[in-house]
Parts: C-alpha cells; structure tokens; sequence
C-alpha cells in the first residue's frame, strides 16, 4: 500500500494565495481535485494497483478538502499455475 498526500490547488484562495501561487516555496506542483484524480486512476489502473481517493481537513462544499489522499493498494496477483 502507499499512501500519498499533496496540496488541492482549488483550496488556495482561501489561504490568501494568488492564482499559482504555491503553498510552500519547495513544492513543484499543486493540481485540482480533477487533474489529481486522473492522474492517480491511470497509475493505478497501469501498474496493478486500486486507488481510494479522499482528502484531509475542513470540508468546503465547493473546493472539497485543503490536502488531497491517495491510497494505492497492490491487487492480488493471480497465483502461477502448478506445474
């Protein structure tokens, strides 16, 4: 399993930040809930994986959740046929 977090860019204007602006000076990017969730679909679905998505933090009922959550879970592989 893996767990991964970043940054819900739709989020930002309600920290004060201007369109583009970035959360912290070392991140490298910051996407939408959309560009997100196809982004980890299509890893999933290539490399045999699941993927849940959810968020961390207070809900907006527009901008959804400050910080995006991805869990990726490994499918079972199909066990080798028996000699």
């Amino acid at each position: 399993m893996l767990v991964l977090t970043t940054p819900n860019r739709e989020f930002n204007p309600l920290y004060g930040l201007a369109p583009g602006e970035f959360r912290e000076p070392d991140h490298k990017f910051e996407w939408d809930r959309a560009r997100f969730a196809g982004w980890a679909r299509g890893v999933a679905s290539r490399n045999g994986y699941r993927v849940l998505l959810s968020g961390i933090g207070e809900w907006h009922p527009t901008l959804g959740q400050p910080t995006q959550l991805a869990q990726f879970i490994r499918q079972r592989a199909d066990p080798a046929p028996a000699p």
